[in-house]
């Protein structure tokens, strides 16, 4: 999407990594003034269970996959990372903000898909941003089936790190075989919605969404991943008035200054256009451009500048935009 200097905005290409954010949390407690007001607490009482997470943390320039436990009270335990827990509240049914000035985003109407990225300053001193689908219990390999657009995020390790930007094709078969366009590798899905490719493990995620998406890390010999992938479904029969209406996002990005996190709202009009409002920083100015959906549901912003994909039912987007070295990565839900 152009920022009007709208800072602009992969081994396998079977990285997927991507949707929520149980927490990483900072310690915040339930018990901090103030916290809790706004909270929609029957909304809270409904978020519960296990929940498995894909976080891209720029500090050290890996992505991470975690497993949560939420209590459907009002907080939230990461069993991988030395009992971190942290308190946690929805806002207007939709938004979900993680530890007091840590993190916020948003979670789906049904619960299962959490998002969100690091507020500036936060307590942690981290730049994030983080996708959950809550774990099921019926999923099977035939769960994962058909071509899916590929929307991935990829670094380099050290210092002067750099990024790149990647949308591709991965189909499965809904038996065991998944092909990138080049070869075959053996994927498994258990019954909890846990992703393996490849003998070794070569990729690891999560179903979310009833099959329809997904996300995956690819793992380096240390065990250590360098993307940020998600997958959604490509679909049939949509066009550029299936995406229309106002969706809240959540981003990472790139400008000449430095990584960043933001939240915003964009608005499709169902036509071709849309604007786009910080929801972080009033003082920004409004953005304009163009976009188009097409009928597998790939998106295109502002010509080539911007790429992406939605969901069959327009819920939720993915965009990435890159442009003279500079990207965002953009995942936002209807509202």
């Amino acid at each position: 999407m152009k920022k009007n200097g709208m800072n602009g905005c992969i081994r396998l290409i079977f990285s997927c990594s991507i949707l929520i954010f149980a927490a990483f949390f900072a310690g915040c407690d339930s018990s901090e003034v103030g916290y809790s007001q706004d909270t929609d607490s029957i909304a809270l009482t409904t978020l519960s269970g296990k929940s498995r997470n894909t976080r891209f943390e720029f500090n050290d320039n890996l992505s991470y996959l975690e497993t949560s436990v939420i209590n459907g009270t009002d907080d939230e335990v990461n069993k991988d990372e030395s009992k971190k827990s942290g308190a946690y509240r929805i806002r207007k049914g939709y938004m979900l903000d993680v530890g007091k000035d840590y993190r916020s985003g948003f979670i789906t109407s049904d619960r299962k898909t959490r998002v969100f990225a690091t507020l500036d300053e936060n307590e942690e001193n981290e730049t994030s941003l983080c996708l959950a689908f809550q774990r099921s219990s019926y999923m099977t390999n035939s769960s994962l089936n058909g071509d899916f657009h590929m929307n991935k995020l990829t670094w380099g390790g050290g210092a002067g790190v750099s990024f790149s930007l990647l949308k591709s094709t991965v189909s499965f078969d809904g038996k065991n075989l998944v092909n990138n366009g080049s070869e075959n590798q053996y994927y498994q899905v258990s019954d909890d919605g846990t992703l393996r490719v490849g003998a070794d493990t070569l990729m690891d995620g999560m179903l979310g969404k009833e099959g329809e998406m997904f996300f995956s890390n690819i793992k380096d010999d240390r065990g250590n991943a360098y993307d940020f992938s998600v997958g959604i479904k490509k679909s049939s029969g949509l066009g550029t008035q299936s995406l229309k209406g106002k969706y809240y996002a959540c981003e990472i990005g790139k400008n000449p200054q430095k990584v960043f996190t933001q939240r915003s709202n964009i608005t499709f009009d169902g036509n071709g256009s849309y604007t786009e409002t910080s929801a972080d920083d009033t003082e920004q100015p409004e953005i304009s451009g163009a976009y188009s959906v097409s009928d597998d549901g790939s998106i295109s912003i502002d010509g080539s500048i911007g790429t992406g994909s939605m969901t069959s039912d327009g819920e939720i987007i993915i965009v990435m935009i890159e442009r003279a070295g500079d990207w965002r990565y953009i995942i936002a839900r209807k509202i």
